[in-house]
């Protein structure tokens, strides 16, 4: 809806008029005259009465402008008219609108008996009746009309204030409902997270409980295996004592079969140059020279050939040196051993079956599983004592026959064949091609070595060299770590084997550790 503003101004107020009341009365009852039907005619027609009066009323006035006693009076009541002429058009626009219309023909006919009465008064003055009573009176209805219309533009203006307010209030309440949706979506957001940390809170609660419950299996678990530890420590202490008890017995049964032996005047060694067989006490200070002069000066003398033909050893020299002592040791010193604990007049597979059975007895009295492995020390021992049992029961009844010894001729090809297995386990090119000092450096130590071990055989009651396994763990009573090695871990090489006799241990073992 447009809001139109009154374009005209106050009118200022006019001459004042006396009428009397009867011609005021005269009037309305000739403006009824003039105009029968208005009244009826402005319910059904706003507009067009409004313009019947307006032409009424210029008629009127023309008629009145011939009388040059009024012409001021006239000109007055034309500008005024005039006036209420420009309102009647806004006021023609403004009773388009819907529910203010019954509004606008009300004050339409309120003007219209203002009019009447204005009419009412111009044709008293037109047949020249008395008018300067009514004057007064015109004055005050023009006045009326003029607050009127002043009444209706502020109207006007409040509608529009009100009507902008309104626009204010409905941008306000889209904003709340906006407002109000999205904390709607909010709240559904929370509820949902909500949602999602009771459950979570449920899940942590069953692992809980889960997690409990599997403790509380860890903690018997941990009490089986715990008591289990015990029990197998009291079976190794048991068998400890057994072990004791069980060397205690063979050296005892070595010295009886000695005894009986001297009292046959027959003579046991296996030495090369048929000298007496030393003590340990003294074989041992060779064996230590051995390790620490002889292993050394070949080894370093061995890796400097390597570095010759693969410069690329350098880079861990620490490393390929002790792997050079490792398979020294193992083919020198063990092999050696064995070669000459095998010599017998007794086939090997005799001596496997004796010891299988020896080993199966050991089991069930030690309470070993028969599947179990029988430490090597231990099971080196024990073949040690079956092969000194047989060599004795063999002495006992050949009746003073001595024992076959190895001629030069014999050590002499075990010395070349061992110095053979040393090139080829430190994948050496053929021994054409192996510088000649190399080659006689090599059969002097091989020779030094099995003379060496061959008297750590025959001696009363035989020592026990030995090497450990790969991955074993360092223990301190057994081993000693190379230089640069930390004491602990596990066991990569033996650079050295150790040297047992008895429960005694004469050398531990020259090992290679790294750590677990």
């Amino acid at each position: 809806m447009e809001n139109q503003q009154t374009p005209e101004e106050p009118i200022q107020q006019k001459t004042v008029l006396n009428l009397p009341i009867g011609d005021i009365d005269r009037i309305e009852t000739e403006t009824e005259e003039i105009f029968p039907n208005v009244e009826s005619e402005v319910s059904e027609s706003p507009q067009h009465k409004s313009d019947l009066l307006l032409q009424q009323s210029e008629h009127l006035l023309s008629e009145l402008l011939v009388n040059s006693k009024v012409e001021k009076i006239f000109q007055s009541i034309q500008d005024r008219f005039n006036s209420i002429q420009e309102n009647f058009k806004h006021l023609q626009i403004q009773i388009g609108l819907g529910n203010q219309l019954q509004m606008e023909n009300t004050r339409i006919l309120n003007l219209r008996s203002y009019i009447k009465n204005v009419l009412r008064w111009l044709e008293d003055l037109k047949y020249g009746r008395p008018i300067l009573s009514d004057i007064e009176t015109v004055a005050n209805f023009l006045n009326k009309i003029d607050s009127s219309l002043e009444n209706y533009s502020c109207l006007i203006q409040a509608n529009k204030s009100l009507k902008e307010k309104a626009v204010y209030l409905e941008n306000d309440a889209q904003k709340f409902q906006e407002k109000a949706k999205f904390y709607q979506e909010q709240y559904k957001q929370q509820c949902q997270y909500n949602s999602q940390i009771l459950q979570e809170n449920t899940n942590l609660c069953r692992d809980k409980e889960r997690l409990i419950q599997e403790n509380e299996i860890l903690k018997r678990h941990n009490t089986a295996i715990q008591n289990e530890i015990l029990s197998l420590k009291q079976e190794r202490d048991t068998l400890k004592n057994e072990r004791e008890q069980m060397l205690s017995e063979r050296s005892r049964m070595l010295s009886d079969m000695a005894a009986k032996n001297r009292d046959k005047n027959t003579t046991y060694s296996i030495s090369i140059n048929g000298d007496d067989s030393p003590q340990h006490h003294i074989l041992y200070q060779k064996f230590r020279q051995i390790r620490d002069q002889e292993f050394n000066a070949f080894s370093n003398e061995i890796f400097r050939y390597c570095c010759e033909q693969d410069p690329a050893l350098k880079a861990n020299r620490k490393l390929e040196i002790a792997t050079i002592k490792s398979i020294l040791s193992k083919q020198i010193i063990i092999n050696g051993l064995k070669l000459f604990i095998v010599t017998s007049d007794f086939p090997d597979e005799t001596v496997k079956n004796v010891l299988k059975v020896v080993s199966k007895s050991f089991r069930s009295i030690s309470g070993i599983a028969e599947n179990a492995d029988i430490p090597e020390e231990i099971n080196n021992e024990l073949e040690n004592l079956i092969k000194q049992g047989m060599k004795l029961l063999r002495e006992g009844s050949s009746a003073g026959t001595s024992k076959r010894s190895w001629n030069q001729e014999e050590f002499t090809t075990a010395v070349k064949e061992i110095s053979q297995s040393v090139y080829n386990e430190l994948k050496m090119p053929e021994e054409t091609d192996i510088p000649e000092q190399i080659r006689i450096d090599t059969e002097n130590l091989v020779r030094q070595g099995l003379e060496l071990v061959k008297k750590i055989a025959s001696v009363d009651p035989p020592g026990v060299l030995w090497i450990e396994k790969e991955s074993t763990l360092f223990k301190s009573d057994r081993h000693e770590a190379m230089l640069g090695c930390e004491e602990g871990g596990k066991i990569l090489l033996t650079i050295y084997p150790g040297y047992l006799v008895g429960d005694r241990v004469f050398e531990k073992a020259l090992v290679f550790t790294v750590p677990e």
